[in-house]
């Protein structure tokens, strides 16, 4: 154990200047390699920067800092420094650490604690703190930070691989020349705090409490940061994505997250984009997908109050609650969730304590069924159904597109449950769709790939005997009745050699390895096969029968066949992501001449896609 110097003997400690004697203990504890020791109820005023480096420190009383600057630099290679409470007036720093490596420090409280990295040499690891262990008590204001302008250029200056424990902060500022990396924060609080992360990397907060409104910046250049909220207010706010923190994130894989989280399991109930197979707009035989058009980015609602997604009944966990959440790109959407007692009955009569706590979900009725409705179009929903009476057994949602929504597009819609991974009367599949097509009529919209089948509710099924998605070479302003498409992508490919005669070309359904085609063709059954280069005349054959080329001498032949042919159906992606459908006017050498004209721009490289659908009756 090392001995300590008393500061009584050096210093008046009567709220007089004690910075003088401080500094001969200072000087005295170094050469006998003591430490210091400040008594109970003391009080050590300072009126300039005094260096307490590399000494251990137990000042149980309190140390005033009682200029503008700086205050006592602390820190040390294996120290063990202790002060009790260390005041400054607003925004001097209180204590400076620096060059702090495998050291233990205990700040009970601390108005202005820093962390500070310089390559200066006149400290023993000035450069960095690292290893070391922080017990942090009230600290209203901790930075870390290095010199903006190194002493010495050539080397770095860091804070790295530390640990905090506890600490009640109301500005966190993370800054300096360097992205200081994998330092651990446990169980801080934050208090209408403000944290800044200026600087860092793989930095990670856990057990954090959150109060009041507080702000978290991420600067460009940081990332993976991870921040766990412990705290929840109540016992629905667990389930909230947004923990009441505002966060601010020009970074990158930066994590704001409630620690609860890791023991839920969070199922998705349904997702509609452009993903999915959607034809026309006709909804499946479950009711899926109503009033919804199909499209290459952008869906297309065009019939407000169609279910899109209906759920099974679903119980609610025994021993825990239920997290629903809605998410979309667009506020279009109306929400009804049905409850239902343990016989499967619908419960009429909201309870005092509502099942849902939400105020854009009110309880009504609903096709003589009690349910929470949603009283205004909604892009996210964040829930979370309470049994607050005993009653409440199961539940079921509807989604739809709501009020004056036709003609409105999106992108996605999507519906989640959120539960206790350890609930064992939670089904393994709570109800998850995928969409199945089915159409009333013949498919004039979306796109599918070859082989694909697509029921007709009337009897039958079409096939899809032809795909191509291929982009635009060339832009094409609104109203224009044509469009150049790029010619790969779009089947198989032969070849006749130069100098080589073939009587056993086989002409079948392929297409180009490039768009370098001329108007010179092969026309078989009246549609159009394409060869490349050097072909002077048009030539006739059956599908698939042999015929007989000779290339010129030096040249060599690439033939394929461009499958596109009128009457196909064709999908245009616009430059405000909606589609365009329509069929084949004509085609030539990557021409495409539309039925019906676009209604808007379409740019180069945008996407295309064509189908041709064959009706088969079974």
């Amino acid at each position: 154990m090392i001995e300590e110097l008393s500061l009584t003997t050096y210093c008046p400690l009567d709220g007089t200047d004690d910075t003088d004697g401080l500094e001969r203990a200072y000087t005295d504890a170094k050469a006998q390699n003591k430490g210091l020791y400040l008594g109970n109820g003391k009080t050590l005023r300072v009126t300039r920067n005094v260096t307490l480096h590399g000494v251990n420190l137990d000042f149980r009383g309190t140390v005033s800092v009682d200029f503008n600057g700086t205050g006592i630099t602390i820190g040390g290679v294996k120290v063990k420094q202790y002060i009790r409470q260390a005041n400054s007036s607003s925004g001097r720093i209180t204590l400076r650490v620096i060059g702090g490596v495998q050291s233990y420090f205990e700040l009970g409280e601390c108005s202005y604690l820093q962390l500070y990295a310089d390559s200066d040499s006149s400290y023993q690891y000035a450069k960095c703190t690292a290893y070391s262990t922080f017990e942090l008590g009230v600290v209203p204001t901790l930075e870390i930070a290095t010199n903006p302008t190194p002493t010495n250029p050539n080397l770095g200056q860091w804070i790295n691989e530390n640990r905090f424990r506890g600490g009640a902060f109301r500005t966190l500022t993370i800054g300096g020349t360097y992205p200081h990396d994998n330092n651990v924060f446990d169980c801080p609080t934050f208090e209408n705090a403000t944290l800044n992360f200026n600087k860092g990397l793989n930095n990670k907060f856990t057990n954090c409490r959150f109060e009041g409104v507080n702000t978290i910046n991420f600067a460009e250049g940081t990332r993976d940061n991870v921040i766990e909220k412990l705290y929840s207010e109540t016992e629905r706010a667990v389930f909230s994505s947004s923990p009441n923190i505002i966060v601010n994130d020009s970074g990158l894989s930066n994590i704001v997250v409630r620690d609860q989280w890791k023991h839920y399991k969070l199922d998705e109930l349904f997702s509609l984009s452009a993903r999915n197979a959607i034809f026309n707009d006709q909804a499946d035989v479950e009711g899926y997908k109503g009033g919804v058009q199909a499209g290459l980015h952008k869906l297309k609602i065009t019939s407000p109050f169609k279910t899109v997604y209906k759920s099974p009944i679903i119980p609610l966990p025994t021993n825990g609650n239920m997290g629903i959440s809605l998410d979309s790109d667009v506020a279009a959407w109306s929400v009804r969730i049905f409850v239902y007692d343990a016989n499967l009955n619908p419960i009429k009569v909201e309870p005092t304590v509502p099942y849902l706590s939400r105020n854009d979900l009110t309880f009504g009725f609903y096709s003589k069924t009690g349910s929470y409705n949603s009283s205004a179009l909604l892009n996210q929903v964040e829930g979370v159904l309470v049994n607050t009476d005993g009653l409440l057994k199961y539940f079921q949602i509807i989604v739809e597109p709501g009020n004056a929504t036709a003609n409105m597009t999106f992108e996605r819609v999507s519906l989640f449950l959120q539960y206790l991974k350890h609930n064992r009367n939670i089904p393994f599949n709570t109800g998850k769709k995928e969409f199945r097509p089915i159409v009333s009529s013949a498919i004039t919209k979306g796109f599918g790939r070859l082989g694909d089948i697509v029921p007709l509710t009337t009897g039958g099924y079409y096939q899809n005997t032809y795909s191509t998605n291929t982009v635009m070479v060339a832009s094409a302003l609104a109203s224009a009745t044509h469009i150049y498409v790029k010619g790969e992508n779009i089947g198989n490919t032969g070849t006749v050699s130069s100098g080589s005669t073939t009587t056993n070309v086989i002409l079948s359904n392929g297409g180009a390895t490039d768009g370098k085609h001329n108007n010179s063709a092969i026309a078989i059954n009246n549609e159009t096969r394409y060869i490349t280069n050097y072909v002077a005349a048009t030539k006739t054959a059956t599908l698939n029968a042999p015929l007989s080329i000779t290339p010129s001498a030096g040249n060599a032949y690439t033939m394929y066949f461009h499958s596109l042919a009128i009457g196909d159906i064709i999908g245009v992606l616009l430059d405000d992501l909606t589609t365009h459908w329509t069929t084949v006017q004509s085609f030539s050498a990557g021409k495409v001449t539309l039925t019906n004209a676009l209604p808007s721009i379409s740019g180069l490289e945008k996407r295309v896609v064509g189908n041709r659908w064959v009706l088969k009756l079974e």
